[in-house]
């Protein structure tokens, strides 16, 4: 005796307006919107009709699971209800952010002098601004500003920095940092990939870093107002799902910072080196990652992936050449591995070793050739 097969039918895939969705009340997950602005809906929704009261469809679609991008594109639709749309295709968005600051009651003891700082405040406005060219479905262009205010911090108002017999006491009259930004984005997205190039810069005037100056005829480090620098590269991102049609995917991000001190005449040392012209410490000229995930089964991932970093300085003046030294901050390039496994719906296994080509190269704090990751 045979059995008839079952035959097994697949839902198609369909676009539905946002406004024809409602969330179901069995979807309980709630979490802030991600990066769906940025990389797209990589996953779509699953959604199920809503019915009246004959069986009938109402025109509006119930969505049982994936509610944080459901909350995440809500978001979005919002923030998009916000913004103007002057020409077909165009659209300017705008906002600002309004920040009041006052520091109070600072008191500082160096050695057997006090010293009771100032009371101070301090309030400023920060505009934001992006037009944005849809060119067609695939194709955008962005234009972003952006003005921001960094205030400073406790410690950098009022701790004490002591060299031998001198003591530095700190300046709590230290200027808020305030940086100009602006960003241009050209960027092509289909289904399965994405590209896109961005050209960046960003000029901070008083920026807040600790540096060395000349007190009582002694060099000493204290958190003083650089007068300006700036920050101006190129990133390239690309993100390709399936790659060669197989269970493979590719993202890549590479960056390059021209990262440059234009002034700074409070700067002292030694050696009579100057600061103007120099690297900006800790930021380096170069980085990229590169990530392979292998979905080798439906709950196995395999994901490797290689990370470079150009040298960094960490001094003003950039004296700190020497490589493999303590606090010398040398380029490397490392290899990691990661396996990702579902062992439920609920429960997964990870485990990974970062820099298994044990790479040998001294950051701050130096760290052990390879790592294990459980």
């Amino acid at each position: 005796m045979t059995s008839a097969i079952q035959k097994i039918t697949l839902s198609s895939s369909r676009d539905i307006p946002f406004n024809r969705l409602v969330l179901s009340q069995a979807n309980v997950r709630r979490v802030k919107a991600g990066d769906i602005a940025r990389r797209g809906l990589l996953q779509s929704l699953n959604v199920r009709p809503v019915l009246d009261a004959d069986g009938a469809e109402t025109g509006t679609f119930e969505v049982p699971a994936g509610g944080r991008r459901f909350r995440a594109l809500e978001l979005l639709v919002r923030q998009k209800k916000d913004a103007w749309h002057f020409l077909p295709g165009w659209t300017l968005t705008v906002g600002g952010r309004m920040e009041f600051w006052q520091a109070s009651n600072g008191y500082n003891l160096a050695g057997t002098v006090g010293r009771a700082q100032p009371r101070v405040t301090d309030a400023h406005f920060s505009p934001k601004a992006t037009l944005t060219w849809e060119i067609d479905p695939r194709w955008q262009a962005k234009l972003s500003f952006g003005e921001a205010w960094r205030f400073p911090t406790v410690s950098e108002l009022y701790q004490i920095v002591a060299t031998g017999p001198t003591y530095a006491v700190p300046n709590a009259n230290l200027r808020p940092e305030r940086v100009l930004s602006g960003e241009a984005v050209i960027e092509r997205r289909a289904a399965d990939s994405l590209v896109r190039l961005s050209l960046f810069q960003e000029n901070t005037h008083d920026a807040l870093i600790s540096q060395m100056t000349l007190m009582n005829q002694i060099y000493v480090t204290t958190n003083q107002n650089v007068t300006e620098i700036r920050n101006r590269g190129v990133e390239f991102v690309l993100q390709k799902r399936s790659l060669f049609g197989s269970g493979l995917d590719l993202t890549n991000s590479v960056t390059y910072v021209d990262s440059r001190i234009l002034s700074d005449p409070g700067f002292s040392s030694t050696s009579g080196t100057t600061a103007t012209g120099k690297h900006v410490p800790y930021v380096p000229a170069w980085r990229d990652t590169l990530q392979l995930t292998w979905h080798a089964t439906k709950r196995l991932d395999l994901t490797g992936a290689l990370r470079y970093q150009g040298k960094m300085y960490s001094t003003l003046d950039n004296t700190d050449r020497i490589a493999n030294v303590f606090g010398a901050f040398d380029a490397f390039l490392v290899a990691d591995l990661h396996v990702h496994y579902d062992l439920t719906k609920t429960m997964t296994a990870d485990i990974g070793v970062d820099n298994i080509n044990n790479a040998r190269y001294i950051p701050l704090p130096p760290l052990h050739d390879a790592n294990l990751e459980r």
